[in-house]
């Protein structure tokens, strides 16, 4: 009798053992997860710092157009004859007019707009020409603006997530230490409470009572539109925009780090309850 009852004890902790590890393992994983996505969503705002992000497409305002544009105009405006005194000369507008030259001989609108392609051509040559002798356009390299809405959108979904079930996998640990009495009570359930506390300081409170809470969790309009146009213009608000966006952030990941801290002092805990670790 009593070795069937030493068997089925040695079966129960076995059981909470394979727990304890799977619980482990995934909350290491959300961990990191937590911990990259928000160093990401750090240098995101110390780029918007240093205007590494983009206002506009790169080659918006290609040099190329605005050539072409110059060139055919030109082309245009010598191809037509000097207008008499009170009279004026109005361009053609299809291929089956043709403009008058100062010669007398009439110029077809084909030959025009070859000769401004063939502008356009020597422009690119020109400007391919320029940009080998000029220095490295940094402007290019900038990360865009829809590029950085949208990566942002997608690191807010990945913390909450992962903070969410973060918290999840530390109450789990706590009903299975608190079950097979693996030890470490008092580190796990420590763990828990601040992982809370991390979860209520990261959630994004703003968009739920806006002006009266706000979270580390920053939507993309806060960073790239509204604290710098309000912090160019006034210190106050600097000051509060490095609160906002380091001041929250450094709180919330010094949280994370001490829960993190706090469960694994429990697995150690667990360890030398069970004689494995000295």
């Amino acid at each position: 009798m009593e070795d069937r009852q030493n068997s089925h004890d040695m079966i129960d902790v076995t059981d909470c053992l394979e727990a304890r590890d799977a619980l482990r393992g995934m909350k290491n994983f959300c961990f990191w997860i937590l911990l990259l996505s928000l160093l990401i969503l750090e240098g995101l705002f110390w780029l918007e710092r240093a205007d590494w992000i983009a206002d506009r497409p790169v080659g918006s305002d290609s040099r190329i157009g605005r050539y072409a544009r110059a060139a055919v105009a030109q082309i245009k405006s010598e191809s037509l004859p000097p207008a008499p005194p009170g009279q004026t000369v109005t361009s053609p507008t299809d291929d089956s007019k043709a403009a008058e030259s100062p010669s007398g001989q009439r110029v077809p609108v084909g030959a025009v707009e070859q000769a401004a392609q063939e502008v356009t051509e020597e422009a690119r040559a020109a400007q391919a020409a320029e940009e080998a002798k000029e220095p490295i356009d940094w402007n290019r390299f900038k990360l865009p603006v829809r590029a950085g809405w949208a990566l942002i959108g997608g690191l807010n979904f990945l913390v909450l997530f992962f903070a969410v079930l973060y918290v999840l996998i530390l109450l789990i640990t706590l009903k299975v230490s608190l079950v097979s009495r693996l030890g470490g009570i008092s580190h796990i359930t420590r763990a828990f409470f601040i992982s809370l506390f991390f979860l209520l300081f990261l959630f994004p409170w703003q968009c739920i009572i806006p002006r009266v809470m706000i979270g580390a969790v920053y939507l993309p309009s806060e960073l790239l539109c509204v604290f710098p146009s309000k912090a160019e213009d006034s210190g106050f608000w600097r000051v509060l925009m490095y609160l906002r966006f380091v001041g929250l952030w450094a709180l919330s990941v010094w949280l994370l780090l001490w829960s993190a801290l706090r469960s694994g002092r429990w697995y150690r805990a667990t360890q030398r309850r069970l004689g494995i670790m000295t």
